[in-house]
């Protein structure tokens, strides 16, 4: 069987899209080992070693590509390799479902699409419409009633999100937090700040760091990193906040793995990749994320947090006063829930029996 994929970046290296590298690696083994094969639509494309069974097809955005030139490279590669593949799965956003859907329509090929987010739209329903089958990682991911919806949790590369051996071996003299993700004010970041300056100048914990991982995407974005960083300042936390940029996707494993605990705080309601991307490197997580309630129900009184700062302060605090056997032993447990219900091997299989349905 062959598959179309249409995404947005295939990157090994990117901090935002790298994990649809690691999709499109797994679905194209799927693929492979019945004598099939994967080709990509992709709006750019950067690191692809590793791909080579794959056939990927750039609109150009690395080059410059405008919106127009994008537009027609797509109609032209959409009639071009629909009808030679078997069927189509459309990752994340829901123009590429509407877009593709009159090839698919003219071909007699099913859409397969993949949505996690809150957001009802008319493209969703569109999304929806044009679908045989919508995929999904939890009820929260996708909020539109339809037989056409399958919940399959997320899809999380377990070999390459594990823990480090090499941790538990040198000792660390700071209870390092680390939080992942795109800086903006659905994330919440300033009631995380503010609850390192409740530990450190209320509590008097000075053994504690917050590494912020990630970059403004918009202008709006980057008005809300400068407030936060002027939040850091004001408090006087420059030795217990860092802002650590982007770091590339390939490398961000070891991040997770140098940290004591995950946080995040964001208001998307639907399942962050990043969370399960920690606890499956057997981070403790706390979390404010609706999408997260009944997975970490077993453990809500150290990981689920209302999102205002003094309930973070006071959550992060339970953490830090763990010992290191209650925090390993919940690590563990944390990263068996991914792998049993998150493991992207599993999912790149439902993936493809879904689209041969």
């Amino acid at each position: 069987m062959n598959l179309l994929m249409i995404t947005r970046k295939i990157d090994a290296d990117d901090w935002l899209t790298g994990h649809s590298y690691e999709w499109a690696k797994k679905i194209s083994e799927q693929l492979a080992a019945g004598g099939g094969k994967l080709f990509v639509i992709c709006l750019g494309k950067g690191n692809v070693a590793g791909l080579e069974g794959v056939e990927i097809h750039s609109l150009g955005k690395e080059s410059g590509a405008t919106r127009w030139q994008e537009f027609w490279r797509f109609q032209v590669l959409a009639f071009r390799l629909v009808r030679r593949c078997d069927g189509i799965f459309c990752h994340q956003n829901p123009e590429y479902a509407i877009a593709v859907w009159p090839a698919a329509l003219i071909f007699g090929k099913s859409i397969v699409s993949w949505y996690t987010h809150k957001a009802v739209t008319w493209k969703t329903r569109a999304m929806l419409a044009a679908s045989r089958r919508v995929l999904t990682a939890s009820r929260e991911s996708f909020r539109l009633a339809s037989k056409k919806v399958k919940v399959l949790g997320h899809g999380i590369d377990t070999k390459k999100f594990q823990a480090s051996s090499s941790k538990l071996q040198v000792p660390s003299f700071k209870f390092k937090i680390i939080t992942v993700g795109r800086i903006s004010p659905v994330k919440n970041l300033e009631a995380l700040i503010s609850a390192i300056n409740i530990l450190v100048n209320e509590k008097r914990l000075e053994n504690i760091v917050l590494e912020i991982f990630g970059i403004a995407a918009t202008s709006q974005d980057q008005g809300y990193l400068d407030s936060l960083q002027m939040l850091v300042k004001k408090a006087n936390l420059e030795k217990f906040v860092s802002f650590k940029g982007a770091i590339p996707h390939s490398q961000i494993a070891g991040v997770y793995q140098s940290a004591e605990l995950f946080v995040n705080l964001s208001a998307t309601g639907s399942v962050d990749k990043a969370v399960l991307e920690a606890a499956a490197c057997e981070v403790p997580v706390v979390t404010s994320n609706e999408a997260f309630f009944e997975m970490l129900k077993p453990f809500e009184e150290l990981c689920l947090v209302k999102a205002s700062a003094a309930d973070v302060a006071e959550k992060l605090g339970r953490q830090i006063a763990l010992s290191d056997s209650d925090r390993q032993a919940l690590g563990a447990n944390l990263r068996r829930i991914v792998v049993e219900n998150h493991g992207l091997n599993r999912l790149a299989k439902e993936i493809v029996e879904n689209i041969k349905l």
